[in-house]
């Protein structure tokens, strides 16, 4: 199995530039989290019942995240992006204020 390093630095800075993507931004960056996974041993191996439920739970939310980004992506190649209304629209289940 071969995991991404643990050592990843955490997120600290999402340009904020108000450009209309800064929302994809912050939802790739937590997505790119999404990649580490827990073991419990030098080889890759998952016997821990707690880490085993993390990373399914890492997994669901890279699963959402994935539906926001395509979502928000869409927008953008419409050209739909003109204020987060609409994009909210199209994610009710998704992201909520």
């Amino acid at each position: 199995m071969n995991l991404p390093d643990l050592n990843k630095q955490e997120i600290k800075h999402v340009d904020a530039t108000p450009d209309g993507n800064y929302a994809l931004r912050i939802l790739r960056a937590y997505r790119e989290n999404c990649n580490v996974k827990w073991a419990n041993s030098a080889n890759g191996a998952v016997t821990n019942p707690l880490f085993q439920e993390m990373n399914r739970h890492q997994d669901e939310r890279a699963k959402e995240l994935d539906s926001a980004i395509a979502v928000l992506q869409l927008a953008e190649q419409r050209n739909m992006v003109q204020g987060m209304d609409v994009v909210y629209s199209y994610l009710p289940q998704v992201v909520k204020y």
